[in-house]
C-alpha cells in the first residue's frame, strides 16, 4: 500500500499531461485539466498521510508509526480541497472550451479515452490502497490481496495498449479514412508475435490478449517512430515513449508467466542439479564491511561462474539481511537468493524440523512439505488463528495437517495437528505442533510427538545453504522499455521548450541594432 500511495498521483499526472496536450492543440478539456490538477495535489498530501499517519503500520514495513501530525495533514487536505474546488466552481462559468466530438475517431478522442483509462486505474488503486481505512471504519482493518490489483488492471492494461496502437495513426480534429490500411503492417506483426507466445507455451486467453495488444502498441509506434525520424529526431518523443510502454507491458506479463522458481538445500561441496544448472555450495568468504559472501559455483553447458549472494546483519533494521546474486542475460535473468544458512551442529534428524515455504524435509519415515500459511478468524472477537499448511506423506498416502497458533486478547495458544501412523495400526496417530514462525521469512519450526524419534541421537549434519533460485525471462526488455520511456519523455520535453522559445521570439521580436548610434544621437 505504501508504494501504491505514490502511484495514484502519478497516474492522475499522466492523465493530466494527456489532457493538457489536447487543450494545447484543440482548446478542449480545460475544466477537466483544472479538476485533475487539484485532485493530483490533494493525492500527494494523501500519500503523505498514508505513509506517516500510522494507519498502514500493520500492513506495510515501509510505513511510519503515528508521528503525531495526522491532524495537520487532514486539515491540509481539507483546505486544499475546499479552496481548490471552491475557486473552481466559483469561476466555472468563465472557463470556455470547445467540446470534443465523440462521434469521430481522431487523436483527441483517443487521448481522451486514455485519460479515462488512467483515471479508472487511479480510482481502483486508491480503493485498494485505502482499504485498511475504509474497513477500519466498519470493523477490523484489512487490506486487499495483491491479486486484486492484478485482476482489475488486466483489462485496463489491454485497453491502454489498444489505445497506444491506434493513437499514432490518428489525426487531430479530422477523421482518418486510411486508418485500416496504415494499421495493416502492425496488425500482421502482432499476429506473428501472438503466435510465437502461444508456441512458447502461454495458454491463458486473457494474458495472450494482453501480450497481443502490448505487441500491437509496440509495432504501431515503432513504424511511426522510423517515419518521424526521417523528418526530425525531435519529433520522435511520443512514439519512442510508447514503444517503451509496449515493451514494458509485454515483458511484465511474459516474465511473470514464464518465471521459474525453485527452493533447494545445497550441502557443502556437493554438486546438485537445479533447473538447467549444476550448483555447488563452496562456503563463505568474510568481507571487511561485514557482508559475508556466499560462494556458489554454477555450471551450465560447459561454462561456469561464481555467484556471490550475501548475508549480513543490519543494525538499522535489527535483522539479518540478504542480497541476491543477479546474472543478467539478454533473454533472461538468473536470481540466486540466499534464505538460510544451516551450520552442521544446528541440524538434526529427530523430532524437530525447520522449514521454509515450498521446502520438503524428512522426519523419521515421513516426508513433510510446507505449503504455506493459513490465517482465519477463530470465532471469538479479536482472536486470529495462524496455521501452517503441511502435507505429510508416508510414501503411500499424503495427509493435510494444519497445526497453528491462536493469537489475541493478550494470550497465545498452540493447536497441534494429528495424522495417522498406518504402519503401527489403525488407531495409531502422531501430532505436530508449531513451535515458532517467521512470516517475513516464510519460515516455521515444528515439533513432532509420537513418531518414536524423540531421544534419538542426532547425526552431525553437513553445512547446508537454503536458496531460492529464480529464472525470469525478458527482464532486459522490461528495463529497456523503462529507459525508452524516459528517453522519449526527455525528447518531448526538449521539443516543447523549443516551441516555447519560437513562440516567444515571434511575439516579442528583437529590435534590429542601430548602425550608427552616435550619429543618430546627434
Amino acid at each position: 500500500p505504501v508504494e501504491n500511495s505514490s502511484l495514484i498521483p502519478w497516474l492522475t499526472v499522466l492523465a493530466l499531461l494527456h489532457g493538457l496536450l489536447v487543450q494545447k492543440i484543440t482548446g478542449s478539456l480545460v475544466k477537466t485539466n483544472f479538476f485533475l490538477s487539484i485532485v493530483t495535489f490533494v493525492l500527494v498530501i494523501y500519500a503523505t498521510f498514508l505513509t506517516r499517519s500510522g494507519v498502514l503500520a500493520d500492513f506495510s514495513v515501509h510505513s511510519f508509526q503515528d508521528l503525531g501530525i495526522n491532524l495537520y495533514l487532514i486539515l491540509f487536505m481539507l483546505a486544499s480541497l475546499g479552496i481548490g474546488f471552491g475557486m473552481f466552481f466559483r469561476r466555472r462559468q468563465e472557463i470556455k472550451a470547445p467540446p470534443i466530438k465523440f462521434n469521430e475517431l481522431n487523436r483527441e478522442s483517443i487521448i481522451l479515452a486514455s485519460l479515462f483509462v488512467f483515471a479508472v486505474s487511479a480510482v481502483l488503486t486508491f480503493l485498494g490502497t485505502s482499504s485498511p481505512i475504509f474497513t477500519g471504519l466498519v470493523g477490523n482493518p484489512a487490506q486487499v490481496d495483491i491479486s486484486f490489483y492484478n485482476k482489475v488492471h488486466l483489462p485496463i492494461g489491454i485497453l491502454m495498449a489498444l489505445i497506444l496502437g491506434f493513437a499514432p495513426f490518428l489525426r487531430w480534429r479530422n477523421r482518418h479514412d486510411q486508418l485500416l490500411k496504415q494499421l495493416f503492417p502492425s496488425l500482421m506483426l502482432t499476429v506473428f508475435s501472438s503466435a510465437l507466445v502461444i508456441f512458447l507455451g502461454m495458454r491463458d486467453p486473457m494474458l495472450i490478449l494482453f501480450v497481443a495488444t502490448a505487441c500491437f502498441a509496440f509495432w504501431s509506434n515503432l513504424i511511426v517512430f522510423f517515419t518521424m525520424l526521417r523528418i526530425s529526431w525531435v519529433t520522435t518523443g511520443a512514439p519512442l515513449s510508447h514503444i517503451g510502454v509496449g515493451m514494458l507491458l509485454a515483458a511484465i506479463v511474459i516474465s511473470s508467466y514464464f518465471e521459474q522458481n525453485e527452493r533447494v538445500v545445497l550441502q557443502r561441496d556437493v554438486a546438485q542439479q537445479v533447473m538447467n544448472y549444476q550448483m555447488t555450495y563452496e562456503g563463505f568468504t568474510s568481507a571487511e564491511n561485514g557482508k559475508d559472501i556466499v560462494n556458489i559455483n554454477i555450471n551450465s553447458s560447459g561454462s561456469s561462474y561464481l555467484a556471490h549472494p550475501r548475508f549480513y546483519y543490519s543494525g538499522y533494521n535489527q535483522s539479518l539481511m540478504r542480497e541476491p546474486d543477479v546474472r543478467a542475460n539478454f533473454l533472461y535473468d538468473l536470481y540466486i537468493s540466499p534464505l538460510e544458512h544451516r551450520k552442521g551442529e544446528q541440524a538434526d534428524h529427530g523430532s524437530h524440523l525447520r522449514l521454509t515455504k515450498g521446502e520438503k524435509q524428512r522426519v523419521g519415515d515421513y516426508e513433510v512439505y510446507f505449503v504455506g500459511f493459513e490465517m482465519a478468524n477463530h470465532g471469538e472477537p479479536g482472536m486470529v488463528r495462524v496455521g501452517a499448511h503441511l502435507e505429510i506423506s508416508d510414501g503411500t498416502d499424503t495427509y493435510k495437517v494444519v497445526p497453528g497458533v491462536i493469537y489475541g486478547q493478550n494470550r497465545q495458544e498452540a493447536e497441534a495437528g494429528q495424522f495417522p501412523l498406518k504402519n503401527r495400526g489403525e488407531n495409531a496417530t502422531a501430532s505436530v505442533s508449531l513451535h515458532g514462525l517467521n512470516a517475513d521469512e516464510k519460515m516455521i519450526e515444528l515439533h513432532f510427538e509420537g513418531l518414536g524419534t524423540d531421544g534419538q541421537s542426532a547425526e552431525t549434519a553437513p553445512d547446508q545453504l537454503l536458496l531460492e533460485v529464480s529464472r525470469k525471462p525478458f527482464m532486459s526488455v522490461l528495463w529497456l522499455g523503462s529507459i525508452l520511456i524516459m528517453a522519449g519523455s526527455l525528447i518531448a520535453f526538449k521539443r516543447r521548450l523549443d516551441e516555447q522559445k519560437q513562440a516567444a521570439q515571434a511575439q516579442f521580436p528583437k529590435e534590429a541594432p542601430r548602425k550608427d548610434k552616435a550619429k543618430a544621437a546627434v
